[in-house]
């Protein structure tokens, strides 16, 4: 359970980084999930290793939820794997 919670705590971290990165505010929340929020898409481990060289550091893959407090248009594209069809969010209908 402390390797869990210390991998959420680092993968929550690294989001809102990226968010920063890209210029982003600033999540209200980061919310990561066992499942996509999306109904048919595949479950993170159903994905490829990435990166795929076995020479550099694996990262983990998870779904997220991103909550902002002010409206931030969207699809935005985040982190490392960006540019390899990872790290895709697209805005969805209010939560709750």
């Amino acid at each position: 359970p402390g390797k869990v919670a210390k991998a959420v705590t680092e993968a929550i971290a690294t989001i809102r980084r990226a968010c920063a990165r890209v210029g982003l505010p600033e999540p209200e929340d980061v919310e990561i999930l066992p499942a996509a929020p999306v109904a048919g898409a595949a479950k993170a481990r159903r994905y490829p290793p990435y990166p795929d060289s076995s020479d550099r550091t694996r990262r983990v893959l998870t779904h997220v939820r991103l909550e902002f407090a002010e409206q931030v248009a969207g699809p935005i594209l985040l982190g490392a794997g960006r540019y390899l069809g990872l790290g895709l969010f697209r805005p969805e209908a209010a939560h709750g």
